[in-house]
């Protein structure tokens, strides 16, 4: 699993996957913690995706800003 070629809905169902997983009570407690290890990774990932979107859109918005002031002048 490479975290570049997950993107962030195949990530959120695997998530969710897990969580339900953890929910259940057939497991023991190695397996809680595998599982809860696994979510907090995908989850880190998760945030990984969202960050870099956000400062792309930043990037964006900024660059759109120039060029609104530059048809200003």
């Amino acid at each position: 699993m490479t975290k570049n070629k997950i993107n962030l809905k195949q990530t959120f169902k695997e998530l969710e996957n897990i969580l339900n997983q953890l929910e259940s009570s057939d497991l023991d407690i190695d397996q809680m913690v595998n599982l809860y290890e696994k979510g907090m990774k995908l989850s880190k990932h998760c945030k990984n995706i969202i960050e870099k979107a956000e400062q792309k859109i930043k990037i964006i918005n900024e660059h759109d800003e120039g060029l609104k002031e530059d048809s200003k002048i």
